[in-house]
């Protein structure tokens, strides 16, 4: 049985390479597209505002906005603009609910909503 302490640094050090592949993803959008980020983070509050109440993935809001944004040259981008619109209090995550997605061969996906004040 491998020790926990072991497989914590394993966590730790995915999580670092998960991190690190997001912000590359986010600075090459942003240097073939100024601007790329901040763009998709007011079309992800847009969506989330326009569905409001259904919940939904990044993924369902990537496929409805995306044509009105440049394609980042890698779409793990996105994963950047999840964080920045958590961070600003624009969505939340809803606690225990995941659904399929296919852009990454049927792997869950955290479910989000508009975060809404109050």
């Amino acid at each position: 049985m491998q020790q926990p302490e072991l497989y914590f640094d394993q966590i730790q050090q995915a999580r670092a390479r998960r991190d690190a592949g997001m912000a590359s993803s986010a600075r090459h959008a942003e240097q073939d597209a100024p601007g790329w980020l901040e763009s998709a983070v007011a079309e992800v509050q847009r969506y989330a505002h326009d569905v409001y109440p259904a919940d939904f993935t990044i993924e369902e809001a990537r496929a409805s906005i995306e044509h009105n944004l440049p394609r980042p040259p890698e779409l793990r981008a996105w994963g950047a603009v999840t964080r920045a619109c958590k961070a600003r209090g624009l969505i939340e995550a809803v606690e225990g609910v995941w659904r399929c997605a296919a852009s990454s061969n049927g792997s869950p996906k955290q479910v989000y909503r508009l975060r809404r004040a109050g």
